[in-house]
């Protein structure tokens, strides 16, 4: 015997009402996933702002084991870093003929003093987002930052690989060079590409004797402010100098703490880093160093 109508009514009305709800929810968050919860499991997210100790299960949560290729900014480098056994790519982004009578409107990948290169940043991004490999992309001036984050934004839904903005926006110790504009740089990610890890650093030089120079107080605090101020919700690394870590480590832990933020552990050609500088990096930091340093330092994720 078939149920009443007004049952198969009832049911039919129930089940609607779930799509409705259904559909609602998944517009809402996304997808099937609440954004809290997404945001508490970076391990689901995986998109340009994914955090890369999970993206790269290797790596077993351990940042001194991320595999990083620098400035991989010619043809020959950056083959390298695709077909090689790295797992972050770094490369960076100016303008073609930068600071030049001759200056476009087109980002290209090269660093100063040469303003051609082998790539404009589209052609980079359009090799590199074939492989499972992160990216990091340097910007040494203001003046390429809106038009890359434009294209970045277009290229989005392409990208489901990590993904680094880096900027120095404040001076740090022997700065030797303008920081880039702090204002027009977060702003531009903020309207254009918030969905990234956002790496932020001080200006720093060479000097002989680095063993009584840090990150000072002030350094911090400054940085600081301005994570308050532009109210920074999205993953949050600070890239440091190794050889000015040894006398920065209360400085650059409460900044941590303050913030949510991690480290990025770079090392300068120039810089003579010495097993002290490796035993000071803190907990939770990705190292860009040589091989024969990252052997002696091991980095966890809390």
């Amino acid at each position: 015997m078939s149920a009443p109508k007004f049952v198969k009514k009832s049911i039919l009305a129930r089940f609607l009402l779930f799509l409705i709800i259904l559909l609602i929810w998944v517009y809402i968050n996304g997808g099937l996933l609440p954004n809290f919860l997404r945001q508490r499991l970076p391990v689901l997210r995986v998109g340009p702002e994914v955090n890369i100790l999970y993206y790269f299960e290797d790596a077993k949560r351990d940042g001194s084991k991320i595999r990083w290729s620098r400035a991989s900014n010619t043809q020959k480098k950056l083959q390298q870093a695709l077909t090689g056994p790295y797992d972050m790519i770094e490369a960076d982004v100016i303008l073609k003929g930068q600071g030049t009578p001759r200056q476009a409107l087109t980002p290209i990948i090269s660093d100063f003093p040469t303003v051609d290169g082998d790539f404009t940043l589209k052609m980079w991004l359009q090799r590199v987002k074939k492989f499972p490999k992160g990216i990091k992309l340097d910007f040494r001036t203001i003046d390429a930052v809106e038009m890359s984050l434009q294209l970045l934004k277009g290229m989005k839904d392409e990208l489901k690989i990590p993904i680094w903005l880096h900027a120095d926006i404040l001076p740090g110790p022997f700065s030797d060079r303008l920081p880039v504009d702090s204002t027009r740089f977060l702003r531009n990610v903020r309207t254009f590409f918030p969905s990234c890890t956002l790496s932020l650093g001080w200006t720093s030089g060479y000097h002989t004797d680095v063993s009584q120079s840090g990150y000072t107080w002030n350094m911090v605090l400054d940085m600081h402010d301005l994570i308050r101020k532009w109210e920074i919700t999205q993953p949050l690394v600070f890239s440091v100098r190794l050889s000015l870590i040894a006398n920065s480590i209360p400085q650059l832990k409460w900044l941590c703490d303050t913030t949510q933020a991690s480290l990025l552990v770079w090392n300068d050609n120039q810089d003579k880093p010495v097993l002290e500088d490796i035993i000071f990096i803190p907990p939770a930091a990705s190292v860009q160093l040589p091989s024969f340093l990252k052997r002696t330092c091991r980095c966890t994720c809390p």
